[in-house]
């Protein structure tokens, strides 16, 4: 089977609740999981990203928030099935209040958001989607810090799980571990 690649949001670690679940998942079911501390400069972020795929033979790849943006982009890009939870759809837009340095929670690492940072989300936004036949989008409604109905719209005709109520985290997300790896691996 080919690896997982699994993509954390904005300011988090692959430390967050569902990349232990899906590094656990992966264990049981004998698959390579690569969880990457992505750096919060988005640059830095992807250039990490397009160098681990273009050492693979095939990878599915699963994103949550800003995860979920860079996942449709290697999805994109490299004809990868993807599960997006709670896709950033417009990073450019709802990283807004970011701009300027930052000191990411886990690392530590200072990082900066700017005109040009933004200007490259919107760049790496034009990649072609992958088949949306190839794509799994799950969100739910009660979303506090992302509007689903971005996600409803940019993914349409791909396949959808919507859940009303949840949050931003998706809210009992270890009740779908196994739909997560049917879809991927199917």
């Amino acid at each position: 089977m080919v690896p997982l690649l699994v993509l954390h949001g904005f300011n988090s670690s692959p430390n967050s609740e569902k990349s232990c679940q899906l590094r656990a998942a992966c264990a049981e079911r004998g698959i390579e999981c690569y969880i990457p501390q992505l750096p919060g400069d988005v640059e830095l972020a992807i250039q990490l990203l397009d160098d681990w795929a273009r050492l693979q033979d095939g990878f599915v790849v699963f994103g949550s928030s800003l995860g979920g943006f860079y996942a449709s982009y290697l999805a994109g890009k490299y004809g990868a099935r993807s599960v997006l939870v709670n896709p950033s759809c417009r990073p450019y837009q709802s990283l807004e209040k970011y701009r300027g340095e930052n000191t990411h929670p886990y690392t530590g690492e200072t990082f900066y958001l700017g005109d040009a940072q933004v200007a490259f989300l919107k760049q790496i936004d034009q990649t072609p989607l992958a088949p949306l036949d190839s794509m799994l989008i799950m969100v739910q409604e009660g979303d506090e810090v992302l509007d689903y109905k971005q996600a409803v719209s940019k993914y349409a005709g791909a396949n959808l799980h919507l859940e009303k109520g949840g949050n931003h985290r998706f809210e009992g997300f270890e009740n779908h571990i196994d739909r997560v790896f049917d879809f991927l691996y199917q």
